[in-house]
């Protein structure tokens, strides 16, 4: 069983908080501005580690504060990351993180931490964190490792390519969706992606496509224009006697017991040019292959 939920923390909407003046946060406060356009901190300036900082505009140092002024601070922040190299402070103040629902870690402090900041590989969008529950960091470390090596840098815009295929696959099932992308992804449009030819992966994607319901064959009849699926659905459904949801796919219709009507019947009105013939003959046409369909399904 997991010791921890593993998830994704939005840092943009509420800045996160650090407090303390341990060398160890220097290295918390690295990582959260990858993923955060701005972070509080709280720290003397008597931190050894603050002029590594000085210049970035997207930390934002808070005057020292009391231990009210800092339970106003935690409060509704997404995460706290805290060490006073003070035990009774730092036990206090992560009481106050957890009275107010808010997500707390000391670094190196298993009993006090809420959550732990994993090992990370870095695919933009693409994001894959690691962790070892705080046991083993450098066991993460090694398997990030293997994982950088095995993804290209660019391998983030496999995300982006998907993404801007997901409009155009709303009509398909959640299972074909499913399919379709996985066949993307392992196939060579996601190489073209990777290569940096993104036109060749959205030809292959086009070509990998079904046919929009508004692009598919159609017969006019009449003054009206059927699509050739209907006819074909409403031809085999009589000779068969089932719902349309129940038709298989017109390759194994001769496979029924009224094979030869479907064998006939496929070859010679896919092979017939119905938009050729008037309005009157097109109708005799089709009510002739209704009239087999329901021989057939009586025999």
């Amino acid at each position: 069983m997991m010791q921890q939920f593993p998830i994704f923390v939005d840092l943009h909407v509420v800045p996160p908080l650090i407090i303390g003046d341990a060398p160890a946060l220097a290295a918390k406060l690295r990582l959260l501005r990858k993923a955060a356009q701005l972070v509080d901190v709280i720290a003397s300036k008597n931190a050894e580690w603050r002029s590594e900082f000085a210049t970035d505009t997207g930390v934002c140092w808070l005057a020292e504060m009391d231990r009210q002024a800092a339970k106003a601070a935690i409060k509704g922040r997404p995460l706290v990351i805290l060490d006073c190299e003070d035990e009774s402070l730092n036990r206090f103040l992560v009481a106050t993180a957890r009275a107010y629902g808010v997500p707390v870690n000391v670094p190196d402090n298993r009993a006090l931490s809420g959550f732990y900041l994993g090992t990370i590989v870095d695919r933009a969008p693409l994001i894959i964190g690691i962790s070892t529950s705080g046991l083993a960091p450098v066991l993460g470390q090694a398997l990030r490792a293997r994982l950088e090596s095995m993804l290209p840098r660019n391998y983030g815009r496999l995300a982006h390519f998907l993404a801007d295929l997901r409009c155009r696959l709303s009509a398909l099932t959640p299972a074909r969706r499913r399919r379709f992308q996985h066949d993307m992804i392992n196939g060579p449009a996601a190489r073209h992606v990777l290569a940096g030819h993104p036109q060749l992966a959205e030809a292959c994607a086009d070509a990998a496509l079904p046919m929009p319901r508004s692009n598919r064959p159609t017969t006019r009849i009449g003054n009206r224009r059927i699509r050739r699926s209907a006819i074909i659905s409403s031809i085999c459904r009589t000779a068969r006697g089932r719902g349309a949801t129940n038709q298989p796919r017109g390759r194994q219709f001769c496979r029924h017991r009224n094979g030869p009507f479907f064998y006939k019947f496929f070859h010679e009105f896919f092979g017939a040019s119905l938009d050729k013939l008037s309005a009157k003959s097109q109708l005799a046409c089709m009510a002739s292959w209704h009239s087999q369909a329901m021989s057939a399904r009586r025999c």
